[in-house]
């Protein structure tokens, strides 16, 4: 099964964390049935990371209240239902709607949030959100995996 890990973000401060932990993911070795793209906009370019795979893997920044840098694991179908604590909000969830509507293939949707600080164009990732990308990036590949049918400890 193909699976594609997406980072969702922007140039403002944590917001770019989901595009921090694609990039460290591809300069990873990856399985042959696992890449990862970026996308600054839900739409047209998460649109276009879906086509052609099976399931995926989003990541991107989150402000629901929790401790900055947090790492949350959304389940399968609850993308919908937490379009109000992604950054991104109606973006990534009428991306995803719209996909579905249009036939994309993907069976399987996982999504990593990770909790976000202040919004400010140029500001680098704040230390918590940075010192979260290594787990976001093993659960990111774990999911994946675990989706494509690998065993993730390879």
């Amino acid at each position: 099964m193909r699976v594609r890990v997406i980072g969702v973000g922007s140039a403002f401060g944590d917001d770019a964390v989901g595009l921090a932990v694609a990039e460290l993911l591809a300069r990873r070795p990856l399985p042959a049935q696992i890449t990862v793209a970026r996308c600054e906009r839900p739409m047209p370019d998460l649109l276009d990371a879906l086509d052609e795979v099976e399931g995926i893997v989003l990541i991107d920044a989150t402000r629901s209240g929790a401790p900055i840098g947090s790492v949350r694991h959304l389940r399968a179908g609850e993308v919908t239902r937490a379009n109000a604590t992604s950054s991104h909000g109606f973006g990534v969830a009428s991306a995803l709607l719209l996909a579905q509507t249009l036939g994309c293939p993907a069976a399987r949707v996982e999504w990593i949030g990770i909790e976000a600080g202040p919004r400010r164009l140029g500001d680098p990732l704040s230390a918590a959100v940075a010192d979260a990308l290594p787990e976001a990036a093993a659960l990111a590949l774990r999911l994946a995996s675990e989706i494509a049918g690998l065993d993730a400890r390879r």
